[in-house]
């Protein structure tokens, strides 16, 4: 089960009931504003943070918890630039320029092969390009 969209954490006492009524693997993603007050519950976690701030708790959260995890930063390489240093993962932020859209998608894979770092496209905009809500 992977919980993600919105901010899932804001169900958490929820998403542990499933947890506990299914055994089934959950991951989760978040932006961290919340962290998880059960994070064993989940076997795989992904941060993605949209101030650098809220990355600083991330890490020293997963260090006192011993998590591996993901940092993945929304970025066009200039947009959260102070935060590329402590990401493991890179999404090109996209607009409705689709040449700008492409020209972006290809500097961040760069940056991503470059840096060895995760590269994780925005599918949701190319299957339905900007519709809310998918």
């Amino acid at each position: 089960v992977v919980w993600t969209g919105g901010e899932p954490m804001l169900q958490q006492n929820k998403i542990y009931e499933v947890i506990r009524r299914t055994h089934k693997r959950n991951h989760v993603e978040t932006n961290g504003d919340i962290l998880p007050s059960k994070p064993a519950h989940f076997d795989y976690i992904a941060f993605s943070p949209k101030e650098k701030e809220s990355q600083d708790n991330i890490i020293k959260f997963c260090s006192v918890y011993g998590i591996d995890y993901d940092i993945k930063v929304v970025t066009d390489l200039e947009l959260n630039k102070d935060m590329l240093k402590k990401a493991t993962m890179l999404m090109p932020l996209t607009t409705d320029n689709y040449n700008h859209d492409v020209e972006v998608q290809r500097k961040v894979w760069n940056y991503c092969v470059d840096n060895n770092l995760k590269y994780t496209p925005r599918i949701h905009r190319d299957v339905w390009n900007n519709k809310r809500g998918v």
